[in-house]
């Protein structure tokens, strides 16, 4: 049944032998954390401005968290290919704090680099409910490349209300 929803009203590629139901966010993210460490990946990359808590969590990890910038079109993808990194975060639908929704092309430009990286692409979709008819679709979750979809079913969480206040 969430794969379906997942396919149907997000436009992912969602196989239900690949959904893990977590008991939040934090939960997830440190599972693909835990994941990515064990296979070697040492450097994330993290939106700049975004949430020093997800950075520290990927570093209590052992991975290097590395800013990149976001401007008017999201995630700077030519900084990204630069970072070294081999993971980024990244809240394609309405960045936090800043608002900004990720430009396709530059979508496209984060998929070409993952690729070319071997690298992997965490969705953080805390805010999907509330914007989906300016973006309907995942950043990689649609694509069908390696990527972790984190969301909620609940557009009500702790989490949203946090990310509304703004970055820390």
């Amino acid at each position: 049944m969430i794969a379906a929803y997942l396919r149907r009203v997000r436009g992912a590629v969602a196989d239900p032998e690949r959904i893990v139901i977590c008991a939040g966010f934090a939960q997830g993210f440190n599972l693909v954390l835990r994941a990515l460490a064990q296979q070697g990946v040492g450097t994330i990359a993290f939106e700049d401005p975004g949430h020093a808590d997800d950075r520290g969590t990927a570093e209590r990890w052992g991975l290097n968290a590395i800013p990149v910038p976001v401007d008017e079109h999201g995630l700077d993808a030519e900084a990204l290919s630069r970072s070294g990194a081999r993971g980024v975060l990244l809240t394609p639908a309405h960045q936090s704090p800043s608002g900004v929704v990720l430009a396709p092309w530059r979508r496209q430009a984060i998929a070409a680099w993952a690729d070319a990286a071997d690298a992997t692409v965490i969705e953080d979709d805390y805010d999907r409910n509330q914007m989906m008819s300016t973006c309907r679709r995942s950043c990689r979750c649609a694509g069908g490349w390696r990527c972790h979809g984190l969301g909620s079913m609940n557009g009500g969480t702790r989490r949203n209300r946090r990310r509304r206040k703004g970055a820390r």
